[in-house]
């Protein structure tokens, strides 16, 4: 309900589409979407709980700016995704993950890649950065997740 609620729109669409537009550009450059960050001002990392480092595979939740451990392969389960979607949503999770730029969706538990909203000059996705091009944030693929996650289709992409 709370994701439900924060994506709901009410009459100011554009503040909506810069809330998950500002969630996608600031996990780009690597920092949290929180306004709560008062918390850690004057600390170092080094005082900071282990728990606090950054995972090796980071994943940003696009609607609260979260940054979550992302397990992939044979061994890996995404038990801090689901659960992080099922505290914050009902139906459906959107996260960034960094190391790809993929984005993947969550919904009803199950998990679907939805592509990447980077891409190169050529208008071409680098899943995985295999390429090493530079890539640029593609505002026509932030807007269409937008209206994926605003109209609540995200169970219809497969996830």
């Amino acid at each position: 309900a709370a994701a439900a609620a924060a994506m709901e729109v009410d009459g100011d669409d554009d503040d909506d589409d810069e809330g998950m537009r500002d969630g996608v550009e600031a996990a780009a450059n690597g920092e949290k979407k929180d306004d709560d960050d008062d918390d850690d001002e004057g600390k170092s990392s080094q005082q900071r709980p282990k728990s606090a480092a950054v995972p090796k595979n980071p994943a940003v939740c696009l609607l609260t700016g979260k940054i979550l451990a992302a397990h992939w392969g044979r061994e890996g389960n995404w038990k801090s995704i689901r659960a992080h979607t099922k505290a914050i949503s009902p139906n459906a999770g959107v996260f960034l993950l960094l190391r790809s730029t993929r984005i993947l969706l969550v919904s009803n538990g199950l998990l679907s890649y939805y592509g990447s909203p980077y891409v190169d000059s050529h208008g071409e996705m680098d899943i995985e950065l295999a390429r090493g091009h530079m890539l640029y944030l593609d505002p026509e693929r932030v807007q269409a997740l937008v209206d994926l996650v605003r109209e609540q289709r995200v169970a219809d992409t497969g996830g």
